[in-house]
């Protein structure tokens, strides 16, 4: 079983939904790699000083600035893996749990009838083989 079918498994996603998982974590990690940068930027920086390379001193500038630009653009890449591919997978998931209701039985139901009790959702397979539209 691969990692993708376990975590299909366990949070009950589709095969899309547990490969933008995968990425999500990817892009996670590769955030917080990015977030370290700073830090050695700094150490660097105050180990020249205490050295005397004062000339040095600017092209830490630079190098700030391309820190900061990284962090940018990893924080763009870490937002839409991580919260669009959530917001795509719920409305798969929704879709597919639906129960398949034609438009006539949709029209029989009253406002005041009772929630109806809903029968368990029928795998992911099974309603996409059905081509069930809510409409």
């Amino acid at each position: 079983m691969s990692i993708i079918d376990t975590l299909r498994h366990k949070y009950a996603l589709s095969q899309q939904g547990a490969r933008d998982l995968v990425k999500s974590c990817l892009a996670s990690a590769g955030m917080d790699i990015v977030l370290m940068l700073p830090v050695g930027l700094l150490f660097f920086l105050v180990k020249d000083l205490m050295e005397g390379n004062t000339l040095d001193t600017w092209s830490y500038v630079w190098k700030i600035a391309l820190c900061l630009v990284a962090i940018a653009a990893m924080e763009f890449v870490k937002y839409n893996k991580q919260f669009t591919s959530v917001y795509l997978e719920s409305g798969r998931r929704r879709i597919a749990l639906a129960p398949c209701r034609s438009r006539s039985s949709a029209k029989k139901t009253s406002p005041t009838s009772p929630a109806p009790s809903w029968p368990t959702p029928p795998p992911l397979r099974r309603a996409r083989r059905t081509g069930c539209r809510n409409s």
